[in-house]
């Protein structure tokens, strides 16, 4: 199918979804034979990077404020991140995000982000500013488990 069918189907973006429970969560190691890589290679090129990865089933957030305030959960991003550049996992060029049983509305925001030509090329970050709980705002930024750590700290 990566081979014959998805090269030439026309597309603006893709949706690639995978399941935590994996044994190893190899979508896009070096070596091609590995795990999804093929196809999510291919849907890479098919789409011209724009390519959402979806890990689904992913039940190891902390607590429900993190989970409400993540793309990814700290966990997905350990398996994950060092298979991708960052420009692949924060919305400029493609994303990755985590959620359990269902998307949550920080993942909506993050594809709004994502579809909207004006947005094309630009980190996401979230509109929504969690409250602590003495009213304290947290910079969205450095939430952890949000984004990559090179843009929590500031050094992109």
């Amino acid at each position: 199918m990566y081979d014959s069918i998805i090269p030439d189907l026309p597309m603006d973006f893709a949706i690639f979804v995978v399941h935590a429970n994996e044994t190893r969560l190899s979508i896009n190691e070096d070596i091609a034979e590995n795990g999804y890589a093929k196809i999510y290679r291919t849907l890479l090129k098919a789409a011209g990077s724009r390519l959402i990865v979806v890990i689904t089933g992913d039940s190891n957030y902390k607590n429900s404020a993190e989970e409400q305030n993540s793309v990814l959960s700290p966990w997905a991003y350990d398996k994950v991140s060092s298979q991708f550049d960052e420009q692949y996992m924060d919305g400029r060029k493609s994303f990755v995000f985590s959620w359990d049983k269902e998307l949550r509305p920080i993942h909506e925001e993050a594809m709004l982000h994502f579809l909207d030509p004006e947005e094309k090329g630009e980190i996401f970050v979230p509109k929504l500013v969690p409250v602590e709980p003495k009213g304290h705002q947290v910079d969205p930024k450095k939430k952890q488990g949000m984004l990559p750590p090179s843009v929590m700290n500031g050094t992109i």
